[in-house]
């Protein structure tokens, strides 16, 4: 049994090592969404990293301190969360929550 490598380097986002990852299928997103456990140096833990790359080239980052979430499950936590955020600008803007 081999020792898991922590560091395995950068990741390069023009040229992406697809072996090193698992594609991720949603429906209704255009692109092709790819996830794995990376190392963060900044903050040093590990955590599950979900690309998605959009069909113009540019790509989002989605991260997740929870490593055992699946890509799936971290774009949903991530939907939802614009979700809700939308609804507090729509409560603020139109209720005059801001203004009391």
């Amino acid at each position: 049994m081999g020792i898991s490598r922590t560091k395995d380097g950068k990741t390069d986002f023009k040229r992406l090592d697809l072996l090193k990852m698992t594609p991720v299928y949603v429906d209704g997103l255009s692109g092709k969404t790819y996830t794995l456990p990376a190392y963060s140096k900044t903050l040093k833990y590990k955590e599950r990293l979900v690309i998605w790359v959009m069909p113009g080239g540019k790509h989002n980052l989605f991260f997740s301190s929870v490593t055992s979430l699946t890509g799936q499950e971290v774009l949903n936590f991530y939907r939802t969360r614009f979700q809700i955020g939308f609804c507090y600008q729509d409560a603020k803007q139109y209720c005059g929550l801001t203004h009391s």
